[in-house]
């Protein structure tokens, strides 16, 4: 029975979309944590079926390849470069992870008692905009643990704005909107000016989808309880946001703390608990923090997301230490949940909380046994009796959930000697609140609304707002005048019940004109660099000759080759109605190619020495000196460049050394007079281009009488002080130099001078 419902499970996986913190490909990174440098960081992965995979830091040269097994887990450490440090900086070190087949990814981060896990989104559920859910800071001794949060790209060019909360690390202004650009793998935290800070409610937009993570490097919950741990979630993309959420106090907790953050203005929600009801009004980024020991469900008339929170064990019973994950709303629920319950850092004690539909408990199973035995584990949720919740407690590893039903709601998190982890152990992740709609069209075209959700799951109306209506998930509408137009979509939960609206106003407008320079020639080696002309509010796609983008209204290319030549189009869109592609044919000239020689050796000491100069055939030449003939002359060593000019405007410089080397020559005089009247006074062995020498004069009994160290050295016919005798000397002189082809020699000459006076 067992392998017939591991059959089933694996079939609704690959059949049903939506169970989406499955994957292959996952881009993650790791806070600051309070033992800096000297904490452990875990990679755990699960899968449904075996395969295999490799965690990668592509910012260094660390990798590692695993095997995962069906229902078990892999744990990877990692290196303590994938520790983010500092604040407001980009880094090098964020981690991938690439499997053969969809897994699970969760992160555990410890050390000393300190301890924190998540599950990790793959790359596929990322988004772009995010709210930021993390906890004020503390401040001990004089050091700051700050509220923190941190972004992962995992594609080039992505450009991100951060709006913060509060004052940050690196003095940004709370509420002030900053800009930063990161390419793939780079990541770039965030930490509160102080302890007391709070980032939460801080905006995160990337023109392409990011990774979120957030907490606190150190603190505590709620912040007079003086226990504490380190914080660490990964954000869920505001698109995901529900409408309805229960509320489920973690097992033997005498008290959990809550934050509801809201992402629109004029939100209002209502807690409905055992004995109260409360109601709040929220704008976009405000939160609001509430304590309780019950469970309760909230609802709210536009989207919002909610943190849970363990407390520190001073203000718990001495029950761990602070913890924090995010639920998923009853509008994420998922089929099949396969999670990991981890013994890591001095974990003894695992739960699950399970919220599923009342109707459906009869059909959920837990590792192949169903849930509800002999005794039934579940209670109706005070607020909304429709829903029935569990606290089950579960061994350490791996475990699947499954319901026949129309899903469950799965949280996990095990306490320890002052340790806790918590994390939400799955995620269907659906673009609940952004059904997306055109920005418009031009007049006559016909537009695709596609709300991109499961049929067997969401059946979607549409009001066009020009009088006609659509019911499907993905329908086609043209209009037939020009205006603005009002576009709703009304979106229904089969399985659920439950009702929601997404609406926008697009404009139908005529189509543009755009046009450009028709032609550009460039030499090689140039940028290259021209404009679209500026239209309102309109966006704009480049493609090249190669079939690459580029998507603002200036186009830059560094460095063109003649490759690179060709038809560059540009069309431009405004309110969803694109232009005709306009072109830019690319004509990419060579660059001359001067060649002067390569740098050489000469003698120039000849009178008849001459050297002509001639880079090649060209149309413009420009010599050093200069002049503008086709060859130079030469008639000494030195340096000769020229520039060379080619039919097309092309320039390109050469240049050539010639460098001074003669052969040696030397003269030994055969007599001199030292006496003083300023003629023959010294002997030496005079010479030319010599590299050394050394002289050595002997008189007729074989005593030396002189010694010269080098060419500049001459015998004054001195001995011991005292005028040398006249006589014949005999000298010997080792000489080193070069032969005329360069080689260089050591040779010893001898003669003999004779001394008069």
């Amino acid at each position: 029975m067992r392998n017939g419902l591991i059959l089933f499970l694996l079939l609704l996986y690959y059949l049903l979309p939506a169970q989406s913190n499955e994957g292959q490909r996952f881009w993650l990174a790791f806070m600051e944590h309070r033992n800096v440098r000297n904490n452990n960081m875990v990679l755990m992965v699960s899968s449904r079926i075996n395969t295999s995979g490799t965690l990668r830091l592509p910012g260094t040269n660390w990798s590692r390849s695993f095997t995962v097994a069906a229902n078990d887990v892999a744990l990877i450490n990692l290196p303590a470069d994938a520790e983010t440090l500092g604040s407001e900086q980009i880094q090098n070190n964020g981690v991938l992870v690439e499997t053969e087949a969809p897994v699970s990814v969760y992160i555990h981060q410890y050390a000393g008692f300190r301890s924190e896990a998540t599950l990790v989104l793959p790359q596929a559920a990322l988004g772009n905009d995010y709210y930021i859910l993390a906890y004020e800071g503390v401040r001990q001794e004089g050091v700051e643990y700050p509220s923190s949060f941190l972004i992962v790209a995992g594609e080039d060019d992505t450009e991100i704005t951060i709006t913060p909360s509060s004052r940050t690390r690196r003095g940004r202004s709370s509420g002030q909107p900053f800009n930063i650009n990161l390419d793939t793998g780079q990541t770039y935290q965030v930490q509160g000016f102080m302890g007391s800070d709070d980032l939460t409610g801080s905006y995160v937009q990337g023109n392409k989808p990011i990774a979120v993570f957030a907490g606190a490097k150190w603190t505590q919950v709620p912040i007079y309880c003086p226990t504490r741990d380190n914080l660490l979630e990964q954000m869920f993309p505001v698109s995901t946001y529900g409408r309805n959420f229960a509320a489920i106090p973690t097992a033997l907790s005498q008290l959990n703390v809550y934050r509801v953050l809201a992402a629109e203005d004029g939100t209002q929600i209502t807690l409905t608990e055992e004995n109260k009801t409360d109601y709040f009004e929220l704008n976009a980024g405000e939160w609001i923090e509430y304590q309780s020991a019950v469970p309760g469900f909230i609802e709210a008339n536009a989207p919002i997301q909610v943190a849970q929170y363990i407390p520190g064990q001073t203000c718990n019973g001495g029950l761990a230490d602070p913890s924090m994950f995010l639920l998923s709303s009853v509008e994420q629920t998922r089929d099949s949940i396969i999670f990991f319950s981890s013994a890591l850092e001095n974990i003894n004690t695992n739960y699950i909380n399970v919220l599923a539909s009342v109707s459906d408990l009869g059909s959920i199973t837990l590792d192949g046994v169903p849930v509800i035995g002999q005794n039934n584990p579940f209670r109706t949720l005070p607020g909304n009796p429709d829903y029935a919740y569990a606290q089950l407690r579960v061994s350490n590893g791996t475990h699947d959930l499954f319901s026949m039903g129309c899903g469950l709601i799965v949280t996990a998190y095990g306490y320890g000697n002052l340790e806790s982890y918590a994390y939400s152990a799955g995620a269907s992740l659906r673009s609940i609140n952004s059904v997306p709609i055109p920005d418009g069209a031009c007049l006559t075209d016909t537009l695709i609304f596609d709300s991109k959700l499961s049929e067997a799951r969401f059946a979607v109306n549409w009001d066009f707002g020009d009088g006609n209506t659509a019911s499907g998930n993905k329908v086609r509408h043209r209009y037939q005048a020009l205006g603005t137009y009002e576009v709703r979509a009304e979106i229904i939960d089969l399985c659920l019940g439950l009702t929601s609206n997404a609406r926008k106003s697009i404009n139908i407008i005529l189509r543009p004109a755009l046009s450009i320079d028709s032609a550009q020639q460039i030499c090689a080696g140039d940028d290259l660099d021209f404009a679209a002309p500026l239209l309102p509010d309109a966006t704009y796609e480049w493609l090249t000759p190669d079939r690459g983008r580029q998507f603002q209204r200036t186009f830059s290319m560094v460095e063109v080759q003649e490759s690179d030549a060709g038809i560059y189009e540009v069309v431009a869109t405004i309110d969803g109605c694109m232009t005709f592609a306009a072109q830019q044919t690319v004509q990419v000239n060579p660059v001359p190619e001067p060649n002067l020689g390569l740098d050489e050796f000469v003698c120039d000491d000849d009178p008849d020495f001459v050297r002509s100069l001639y880079p090649g055939d060209f149309s413009q030449y420009l010599w050093q000196d200069g002049s503008r003939l086709s060859d130079f002359r030469v008639t000494e060593a030195g340096r000769y460049s020229v520039e060379v000019t080619n039919e097309w405007g092309c320039t390109t410089m050469d240049s050539i050394e010639l460098i001074r080397r003669c052969p040696t020559r030397i003269y030994a005089p055969n007599v001199f007079s030292p006496n003083g009247d300023g003629k023959n006074d010294q002997f030496g062995v005079l010479g030319k281009d010599m590299e050394s020498l050394e002289l050595f004069i002997y008189n007729r009994w074989g005593n030396l009488v002189f010694t010269g160290l080098d060419q500049h050295q001459y015998w004054d016919g001195q001995f011991r002080g005292q005028a040398a005798p006249i006589g014949v000397y005999m000298w010997k002189a080792r000489i080193t130099g070069r032969r005329r082809s360069g080689v260089v020699f050591t040779e010893v000459e001898t003669g003999t001078v004779t001394l008069v006076r």
